[in-house]
């Protein structure tokens, strides 16, 4: 039987009702821009990577957030995502980060009850998941798709 206790809760319990009560375990299809060699940061917190900026130290429910990870709904509003992220970058070197930090591929990833999700955003299917202890996303990965097309633009259609 999985022990339904939520990865990184050492953190989690610093912050009042973190994930909100508003999270529930979700099931289905849902989409992560990975690397292509997997990284270890691709199913990491932003927390646990960097610290949190400055101006978040008092927000707790960003700060609650950042420990658990980034997906959308669908293929196609992860892409538009990191494609509105991406473009806003404005010097190649700074395009090269992004695509260092972010990856470059979408990973569809079945999960099966396997954490507590919130809500997808209405206007681009973003949805902050905390997973459980022993779950490794990693290996629920179902397909991957190239966020670029060989002439290195970003693709158009999934």
């Amino acid at each position: 039987m999985l022990n339904k206790i939520l990865k990184y809760k050492q953190f989690l319990d610093n912050y009042s009702d973190c994930p909100s009560s508003a999270f529930k375990e979700i099931s289905g299809n849902y989409s992560r821009w990975v690397s292509l060699d997997g990284n270890e940061n691709d199913f990491k917190p932003v927390n646990l990577i960097t610290e949190p900026p400055q101006r978040l130290l008092d927000d707790s429910d960003k700060l609650c957030m950042g420990y658990g990870l980034s997906f959308f709904d669908t293929p196609e509003n992860a892409l538009n995502r990191y494609r509105l992220l991406y473009n806003k970058q404005k010097r190649d070197s700074l395009k090269e980060i992004f695509k260092n930090d972010k990856g470059t591929q979408i990973a569809i990833i079945k999960i099966e009850n396997d954490g507590l999700g919130d809500e997808p955003n209405s206007t681009n299917g973003h949805f902050t998941f905390h997973e459980y202890t022993g779950i490794d996303l990693a290996n629920k990965i179902e397909s991957r798709i190239n966020i670029f097309a060989e002439d290195g633009t970003i693709n158009t259609i999934l």
